[in-house]
């Protein structure tokens, strides 16, 4: 069955019915799905013109607004082992641990958890 797009994107309190005053509004603002998205994309921008920190930031927009969005997760963590950020690493492949994946989404987390451990050990375990 389906997941209808309404249990898929829940409504948030600046998208709430109640929140919006006028047929402008509701037609001049970006969905939540439309936001994550663009985020995401301006992530991976970032990400090649090597702005890392900025696309940290972008990426962490999106998982805000879809936590289980295994892509953005997945890239943020990998930017975060550029970053030489363990922790941040490990708390997105925590993340992730959580979601149904399929199984070549379970091989490619299992890499991306050894590749984590082994940034851990050459630095001697030394974490931001």
């Amino acid at each position: 069955m389906t997941e209808s797009p309404q249990a898929k994107f829940p409504l948030t309190a600046k998208s709430h019915p109640a929140n919006v005053t006028s047929k402008k509004q509701i037609l001049s603002a970006p969905s939540d799905e439309h936001l994550g998205e663009a985020y995401f994309f301006l992530g991976e921008m970032k990400f090649r013109q090597n702005r890392l920190e900025e696309a940290a930031a972008a990426l962490e927009k999106t998982v805000s607004l879809f936590p289980a969005k295994y892509d953005a997760r997945f890239a943020l963590a990998r930017i975060y082992m550029n970053l030489n950020k363990v922790r941040e690493a490990e708390e997105q492949v925590k993340q992730l641990e959580g979601v149904h994946l399929e199984r070549s989404r379970q091989m490619i987390l299992a890499g991306l958890k050894k590749s984590i451990a082994n940034l851990k050990a050459r630095s001697g375990n030394i974490i931001q």
